[in-house]
């Protein structure tokens, strides 16, 4: 996972704004700073960026150095772990 790391990192906040189906391959490529070539050495489409981005999350979560927590015991809190992410994002 490390290898593709420049393009899985920032990409979660384009999949939380926007969605997955609503984010192009484009903008992923244009906000990492690398080009098609390198995009396409790593991943066959959109779809192995997902998975990589989805593992990347998981492996956090596993090692406890997620971005967040994920001590949910209430609806508000569902809800504010959905909406965390994007808020990090905006402060950037």
């Amino acid at each position: 996972m490390k290898r593709a790391g420049r393009f899985s990192r920032p990409r979660p906040t384009f999949f939380h704004k926007q969605g997955v189906a609503a984010t192009s391959p484009d903008q992923i490529i244009d906000a990492s700073g690398a080009g098609k070539g390198q995009f396409s050495h790593y991943f066959k489409n959109k779809e192995g960026l997902v998975h990589e981005v989805l593992q990347t999350y998981l492996e956090a979560i596993r090692n406890g150095g997620g971005p967040l927590s994920y001590d949910i015991t209430s609806w508000d809190d569902l809800e504010q772990w959905f909406i965390a992410p994007s808020a990090r994002s905006e402060t950037r």
